[in-house]
Formats: structure tokens, C-alpha cells, sequence
């Protein structure tokens, strides 16, 4: 999680970076919804795990020992 969270100051940021110095036309819209971001990468990287994402059916499995925490 902690990773995810670093990804989501170094996207912010570099949105907050490329609106205030972009000369490029077009792009603000793209450094805008950059800027914006809160915790995207932190919301998705429990999703991404296949075996958290799906450990809510697996729990009833006999015998099954998840492999990661949730």
C-alpha cells in the first residue's frame, strides 16, 4: 500500500510540474486530472491482486490458505 501510495504523490505532482511549466497545447486537461489525484493507485492495488479480489469466495474453499493478507 505504501507503494501505491508513492505513486500517487509522484502523479500528483508531476501534474502539479507539467501545468504550471507545459507549453504544449492540449495537455492541460491531462495535467489537471493528474494533479487531481488522491489515491487512485492506493483504490486499485487490492484489485489488481487476483487472490484479494476474489479471497471473499475462496474462504469458503476447504483447505484454501491465502497466500497474501488482505
Amino acid at each position: 500500500m505504501a507503494e501505491a501510495g508513492g505513486f500517487d504523490n509522484l502523479f500528483r505532482t508531476a501534474g502539479q510540474l507539467g501545468g504550471t511549466f507545459s507549453q504544449v497545447p492540449g495537455l492541460g486537461p491531462l495535467f489537471t486530472l493528474l494533479s487531481n489525484d488522491q489515491n487512485f493507485f492506493q483504490a486499485v492495488s487490492g484489485n489488481l491482486n487476483p487472490e484479494q479480489r476474489w479471497a471473499d469466495q475462496f474462504q469458503y474453499v476447504d483447505g484454501y490458505i491465502p497466500n497474501c493478507p488482505h
